[in-house]
């Protein structure tokens, strides 16, 4: 969830202390910044930030309170950083840009091991484990 606020013009502004759940999580004395990203937020969970003016002194204002409820939506990059398979071949090769694949085996493996890996960090990965695949023929 980002938080932002405007900077104040005082001469005596010295930045902003963040808290959630009445505990500070975050003392920015950067003037010019003027938002904060809250990470480690749980999807569909209330909660209770606020954030407080501090100037050169230490005084801190009464704060203004933001309730908020995060909605992280999934990620849409369907792209992969790495994909290996342990026996057989992968069809294409490996590209970045590429999101369907076949796998060329030979007849005597029962068991395929592939390793795919996101390319955000943010992303989950599935495997959709169809029936009725189409074998693979390799010529020489």
């Amino acid at each position: 969830m980002t938080l932002g606020w405007t900077a104040s013009e005082d001469e005596d502004y010295a930045g902003v202390d963040i808290y959630q759940d009445d505990v500070l999580i975050k003392r920015i004395r950067d003037e010019a910044q003027t938002s904060y990203t809250v990470t480690g937020l749980t999807n569909d969970k209330a909660y209770s930030l606020m954030i407080k003016a501090v100037d050169k002194s230490a005084n801190i204002s009464e704060g203004k309170e933001i309730e908020g409820i995060p909605q992280i939506l999934p990620e849409s990059d369907a792209r992969l950083k790495s994909l290996t398979l342990g026996q057989g071949e992968l069809v294409p090769v490996f590209d970045a840009n590429v999101t369907t694949y076949g796998a060329g085996v030979d007849n005597d493996v029962s068991t395929i091991t592939l390793t795919a890996v996101p390319l955000s960090p943010s992303a989950v990965v599935k495997v959709d484990g169809a029936t009725g695949l189409q074998p693979m023929v390799r010529i020489k």
